[in-house]
């Protein structure tokens, strides 16, 4: 009977809709992978890491955060004006980026120690608009309740990049997995406008008027909410930047290799689940209802996976990736028994942060991403060690930031809660 309720529950329904797409999307690049495994080198995949976490580290903050307030307003203009705006708003930072690298390419390429990219780099600033504006677009999706739309623009993504990774991977592309991942975006971006375009309810008219007052009207969210972001951004990739200044484009291939079919599967799943939870418990703070219920239900779904996850790379991670990815991959697997661990984590704690932005409380959001870029920056001041000491203190500064995010969470959501006893008392 249990069971049946909680099937029944309308928050489980709409998050399996999303996790069915999620979970087709992460499973598509694994299908593949013991196939591009063998196509590029531990050196490209490191090229592809520092790639992806220059544009994370600028993603979410390139829109100036107000995808965040797309779920928020109670009209839905209101909510098309602010996706309008963080388009506006990306196409300028991403025009800036490009700028940037036209002016310093080979210079910013040799300190990063990716020169073999060359004027590939010049995907950069188009991934960085596709990847910023799908953003408030798919808040506004997810606040039109459009979950299964979402779903299958998540498995044509999952789709799209593996085969073009494929498919230059078999022509000797060096920069394969670059261009893979690109035209991915580029196909994903154009399906998620088609879908919305479709459904009849988005404006694609601008309203300068109305993009103006809702930027006045939402201006906290940049204001408190952009330099967390980058922070919290900067931070969760600023791993990559450090091993590849401290060690090796090799070694930074083996730790975004493990990255990528660990930590990016569990991220979407991670995501998946905060997109539903934001819906639900935004509708339910403009009702002033309480929030314990979707609280519990997220942590037990959260522990669940991150549990099994732990379980199963602490103690066949080694051997799955040399049977999977080949023997070449091993180390990946090796040194992800000890990333595991800070993967899961992040994991379990991101959605919470939905709680902390629908709760407006963007000044206490800031606690978290400064702690965690100043444990993550320290790493680079560390006396010199090998790779995998240097690993285990990465993962120990992850559980101690995570940790702390949790303990803000859960202080919101006390907070939130006294309140809404004292109003029905």
């Amino acid at each position: 009977m249990a069971v049946k309720r909680l099937l029944k529950n309308e928050f489980v329904r709409d998050f399996s809709t999303l996790l069915s797409g999620a979970l087709i999307a992460s499973a598509l690049p694994l299908l593949f992978s013991f196939i591009i495994s063998r196509l590029y080198t531990p050196a490209q995949f490191g090229v592809l890491g520092v790639v992806t976490a220059i544009l994370s580290s600028l993603t979410n903050v390139a829109g100036g955060r107000y995808d965040l307030a797309v779920m928020l307003p109670e009209k839905n203009e209101d909510s098309t004006s602010l996706v309008h705006l963080g388009g506006i708003i990306s196409l300028i930072v991403a025009s800036a980026v490009l700028l940037v690298i036209v002016i310093g390419n080979s210079s910013l390429l040799e300190w990063l120690e990716i020169q073999s990219l060359g004027w590939y780099a010049l995907t950069i600033p188009v991934l960085l608009w596709c990847m910023a504006i799908y953003k408030p677009l798919n808040f506004w999706m997810n606040r039109n309740r459009m979950y299964k739309q979402n779903s299958v623009a998540k498995v044509t993504q999952g789709m799209s990049i593996s085969l073009f990774t494929l498919l230059l991977g078999y022509f000797q592309m060096e920069q394969g997995l670059v261009l893979g991942y690109f035209f991915g975006w580029l196909v994903y971006i154009i399906v998620i406008i088609a879908m919305i375009y479709s459904v009849g309810d988005f404006s694609f008219k601008l309203s300068f008027p109305d993009i103006k007052r809702v930027a006045r009207e939402y201006k906290d969210f940049p204001r408190f909410n952009v330099v967390s972001s980058f922070l919290n951004d900067s931070a969760g990739y600023m791993a990559v930047f450090i091993i590849t200044l401290l060690f090796t484009v090799e070694e930074t291939g083996y730790y975004n290799f493990s990255r990528q079919y660990l930590f990016v599967p569990l991220s979407l799943l991670s995501v998946t689940l905060s997109n539903v939870y934001f819906q639900r418990i935004a509708s339910k703070i403009n009702k002033r209802e309480s929030l314990k219920k979707e609280f519990k239900i997220v942590s037990g779904l959260l522990l669940l996976v991150s549990a099994l996850s732990i379980l199963v790379i602490f103690f066949f991670g080694e051997w799955i990736f040399d049977v999977v990815f080949g023997g070449d991959w091993s180390y990946s697997g090796k040194i992800s028994a000890v990333l595991i661990f800070g993967f899961a984590i992040k994991f379990m704690v991101s959605p919470f942060g939905q709680l902390i932005v629908a709760l407006k409380q963007l000044k206490l959001a800031l606690i978290f991403p400064t702690v965690y870029f100043s444990l993550m920056l320290s790493l680079y001041f560390f006396p010199k060690q090998s790779f995998e000491e240097f690993l285990k203190d990465l993962v120990l500064f992850e559980v101690i930031s995570y940790l702390v995010y949790l303990s803000v969470a859960i202080f919101c959501l006390a907070g939130y809660e006294k309140k809404i006893s004292a109003s029905i008392n």
